[in-house]
Order: C-alpha cells, then structure tokens, then sequence
C-alpha cells in the first residue's frame, strides 16, 4: 500500500511539474536503445523567462533536461528516439528542486514519454492522451494499472510499448494538443 501511494503521488507531482499535463509513467522504458538517437538541434533552452526547458548533452547520447520554472526546477535523463519517422523522449526524473519538495522513489524509476516535433526554432513536446490511451488499453494494445484516483501507470515490455509507437504514434488522437515552444 505505501509503494501504490507513493505511485500515486509521483504521477500527481509529475502531471503538475509537466505543464499541468496528464502524463502517463510506465514502469519500463517506452523504447529500445536501437532506435536512439541524437539531435544537436534540441541542445539549448527552449521557453521564455518564466518557464524553459534547458536541453544539454548527457552520458552515451542522452539528454540532461531541465525545466525550469519561477519557484524551482525538475531535472530529467531523456533518451530520444526515432520510430517510423517521428521523435519520442522517454524521460526518467532525477531531481526536483525546491527539496522540500522532494519527490517520491517512484518518481526516479518510471518512464514518461514525449512526443517531440521540430519546426525552424520551435519545438512541440506533447503528452499522451489519457482518453485515448485508456480505450487503447481497454482494446488490448497494452497493459495498464490504476491508482486509487485513477492515476495511470502502464506495465507493458518495453518491446510492447515499441511496437505499440510504431503502429500508433502518429496517431493525432493519441497525443494532447501543446503549444509550440521557441528556442530562447
């Protein structure tokens, strides 16, 4: 029961610090290091003053992100992907700043994804939808587990979640629309 709590918080937290989007964790990673891949062009801070994302280049080609917001910031390892064409991160949180605000266990070890799409000097990052996400579990393409407040948390293999991006990543449907984001 304290492990579910702690799951629970760790979405609710997540959800707030991203946007006050509904993300989905996933106990594995949503991809495979076979589609990685690295884009110079995501290097640098993305936002305006209040609220950015700072990209900079992390261990093995990965990314070190950081948002970055008025009261403190959430700092996140980010793998990129590549499936059928389209940019996906799969992000894990590393640290959430103020410290008293410090984030649950659950939060470190669960992967969220990210659509990501590129435009001159913009970038989307977009979320999954939790509507559609739920029919798509519903119908079998993946496994899910809910919290006590109906909190999200997929269990599928990593090869499951894979396949699951290839076949429906570019899905509108399936993603939340988000604002454009430009380069600072």
């Amino acid at each position: 029961m304290k492990c579910r709590a702690c799951l629970i918080f760790a979405v609710i937290v997540v959800s707030v610090l991203l946007c006050s989007s509904c993300v989905v964790l996933s106990l594995e990673p949503w991809f495979n290091s076979d589609v990685q891949v690295f884009e110079e062009r995501l290097l640098g801070k993305w936002g305006d003053t209040g609220e950015f994302w700072k990209f900079k280049r992390g261990p093995r080609n990965t990314y070190v992100v950081t948002l970055h917001e008025d009261d403190g910031y959430i700092r996140y390892r980010a793998i990129l992907g590549n499936i059928e064409g389209a940019y996906y991160l799969d992000g894990v949180t590393q640290k959430v700043m103020p410290a008293d605000e410090k984030a649950p266990e659950w939060m470190y070890v669960a992967h969220f994804l990210v659509r990501l799409e590129f435009e001159r000097d913009k970038i989307r990052l977009t979320v999954l939808n939790m509507d559609r996400l739920e029919e798509m579990i519903e119908a079998g393409y993946l496994s899910g587990a809910e919290g006590e407040d109906e909190e999200l948390v997929i269990v599928s293999s990593t090869e499951t979640l894979q396949s699951f991006i290839a076949e429906h990543g570019q899905d509108a449907d399936l993603w939340d629309e988000e604002d454009w984001i430009p380069r600072m």
